[in-house]
């Protein structure tokens, strides 16, 4: 038996609509963003509607809202793998959140063009740990 999905969110973020939401509200960053992806946004083209649309796809996938919400914006965080790929790190409520649900793997998937993010994410328990739960 194959993993159980938990949870799945998808998001898009067109880049200049980010671009000029990022230019009236520079603030934004600093609430979204941690430092990583900021110092990243600024040499990566793309990368920060990228990471938004990351973080909004974790949102959905967990079942929370962004707004009023009890998770942290900077508690998912995007990260570039050597070869070029990207993975989402999990921090503090987000992580304690995954936790709950059972969620052991994080299946991330993103695209950028010259238009838009996309961003998919996966949330499953594999099915020794399910199968160990219903033993109890």
């Amino acid at each position: 038996m194959g993993p159980e999905i938990m949870g799945v969110g998808i998001d898009a973020v067109e880049l200049d609509e980010f671009a000029g939401a990022m230019a009236k509200n520079p603030g934004i960053a600093g609430a979204v963003f941690t430092e990583k992806e900021k110092d990243r946004a600024g040499s990566i083209s793309g990368f920060g509607a990228l990471a938004f649309a990351a973080k909004e796809a974790c949102f959905k996938a967990l079942g929370e809202s962004w707004t009023g919400g009890r998770l942290d914006w900077r508690e998912i965080e995007l990260v570039p793998g050597a070869a070029g790929e990207y993975s989402l790190c999990l921090s503090g409520e987000a992580a304690e959140l995954a936790a709950e649900l059972h969620a052991s793997v994080i299946e991330f998937s993103c695209s950028i063009d010259a238009r838009r993010a996309l961003a998919e994410v996966v949330l499953t328990r594999a099915a020794a740990h399910r199968a160990g739960r219903e033993e109890r």
